[in-house]
């Protein structure tokens, strides 16, 4: 997991503007995760993905290197080619029979 903090006090208003879109973006497509400070309470992005980003309160961004989509649809895709194997092993019998 890739871990990102941006230099924000050195960015000028345009960049912020730009990466609090492409941020907001990533993070309605899950291809981040942004973890932000309010008060006491770290809120991580994925639990409501249309917070309003306020960079004063976004301390960290990580970037998974598979979405959880990404992550789900690997399993459904393990879990088929584990059936279709044992499918096959059956069928494998059968013939030998």
């Amino acid at each position: 997991m890739k871990k990102n903090i941006f230099p924000l006090k050195k960015m000028g208003k345009k960049a912020k503007l730009k990466l609090k879109y492409k941020l907001y973006f990533a993070i309605l497509q899950q291809k981040c995760i942004a973890i932000f400070h309010i008060g006491k309470i770290v809120v991580p992005t994925f639990l409501f993905a249309f917070i309003v980003l306020n960079f004063s309160t976004l301390q960290t961004v990580f970037f998974p290197e598979k979405s959880p989509k990404q992550q789900y649809l690997a399993q459904i895709e393990n879990r088929i080619s584990t059936a279709q194997l044992l499918d096959l092993q059956e069928k494998m019998k059968k013939n030998r029979n």
